[in-house]
């Protein structure tokens, strides 16, 4: 598959800096010539929360919604549906749009009413058994609940181990996961719905009017069904003893933080468009040139795109530029540096919805506003200076607040 990598910096290093801290951003397009060629099928699969909890306007919402996307789906494509409590009941099982389909799955889903408690294990394996055997799709899965996950007791679970490890299991067979939180983030744990999705390759959404859960499940659809390649590897290189990747994240079209794995350091893409570049952001420790090395370009990495282990390698050259002026070396490329205080916005919200100690939630209040002024994301920056003004009075910081400023922030389409 004809793949485009292209890079810029953040900044030249300066040749008499022991070590500095860079920023690397890599843009990653399928090739425009794939515009002519049909787009990749999907696979969807849902699983939607049917506990007591979801009784009224959520349940009935997430009915909705998922006949809607049924009704959006290309001939092409499939959707699988389960609704989970205590148990799992699967409602329907790669369906095609059609109206005897649409017909059929009305009559299930009449069928579900709300009872029980919130097995989020279950929908989780329920996921990978319907997608992780598909080759050669998009694997897509949903999971929308409005509580806590529990056990087989019912009990509120505290300790999420067990269910990251199936997040990680759904990436690696190459399926992305989006999680949504329904109604009000008091009643789950967004910080645990962020780590599910984003260690799945995926992105969470909030849906606190379960009215606006319709038009985000088809929004999300009609991106996805835009990607022309599934998944794909990026190998880090470094080409210069001592050159150290610290970090990484995407910073479109979904924000997440990425992890990185083995010594050639790599990530996990996936979803790749013709239409609009992925782009990632990678922090990477650069030492000073040798004594009495001239200014100039020096090669210190190597980028690898492998669609699969027996796909051709990608290969690009990332030089860094050394100068000996400091006026060059304080030459600060604007869109990187943009993209940078926006990974750093991000980073202090995902804090923020962790944070328990007073003093520090306060500091992120700070931090947000002035990183949201700085990337003009003027709503997130109001409502967080009004927020840090409630707190500063109150000493409270209402769960729907930290979410709402966490989802806002992330929100990497709307400046």
């Amino acid at each position: 598959m004809p793949i485009k990598i292209s890079h810029s910096w953040d900044r030249p290093s300066h040749l008499l800096q022991k070590r500095e801290n860079h920023i690397l951003k890599l843009s990653v397009l399928a090739a425009s010539n794939l515009g002519e060629e049909p787009r990749l099928p999907l696979n969807l699969a849902i699983a939607f929360d049917s506990s007591g909890s979801m009784a009224g306007d959520k349940l009935v919402q997430a009915k909705e919604s998922c006949k809607s996307i049924l009704s959006i789906l290309r001939p092409i494509d499939r959707l699988s549906l389960a609704a989970f409590s205590s148990s799992l009941h699967s409602v329907v099982e790669e369906a095609q749009n059609s109206p005897e389909n649409i017909r059929k799955l009305e009559s299930e889903l009449s069928k579900i009413s709300p009872a029980g408690t919130t097995r989020t294990d279950l929908a989780l394996d329920w996921l990978i058994s319907t997608l992780a055997s598909k080759n050669g799709l998009i694997k897509t899965a949903i999971l929308i609940t409005d509580g806590h996950s529990t056990d087989f007791r019912g009990r509120i679970i505290s300790e999420f181990s067990s269910l990251l490890e199936k997040a990680t299991e759904m990436a690696q067979s190459g399926i992305s996961l989006f999680t949504i939180g329904l109604g009000n983030p008091a009643d789950f744990n967004t910080s645990f719905l962020v780590d599910l999705a984003t260690t799945a390759m995926g992105s969470f959404l909030l849906a606190q009017n379960p009215k606006t859960l319709e038009p985000q499940l088809k929004q999300k659809l009609l991106n996805i069904q835009k990607i022309t390649s599934n998944s794909g590897k990026i190998r880090i290189i470094p080409r210069i003893p001592s050159v150290k990747i610290v970090s990484a994240c995407q910073i479109k079209p979904d924000f997440r933080e990425i992890r990185l794995f083995g010594d050639q350091q790599f990530f996990h893409i996936n979803h790749l468009s013709c239409e609009e570049a992925s782009q990632f952001l990678i922090s990477v420790e650069v030492p000073s040139s040798q004594f009495g090395a001239s200014p100039g370009e020096k090669e210190i990495l190597r980028i690898e795109f492998q669609e699969n282990d027996e796909s051709e390698i990608v290969e690009l050259k990332v030089p860094l530029s050394y100068v000996l002026s400091l006026f060059e070396a304080s030459q600060i490329n604007r869109e990187v540096d943009q993209d940078r205080l926006i990974w750093e916005l991000n980073r202090c919200t995902d804090e923020l919805n962790r944070s328990t100690d007073v003093n520090r939630t306060g500091q992120l209040l700070e931090n947000i506003v002035f990183l949201a002024e700085n990337t003009g994301k003027t709503n997130v920056a109001q409502i967080a200076k009004q927020t840090l003004q409630n707190f500063l009075k109150t000493g409270i910081l209402p769960p729907e607040k930290k979410t709402g400023i966490l989802v806002d922030a992330r929100n990497t389409r709307d400046g």
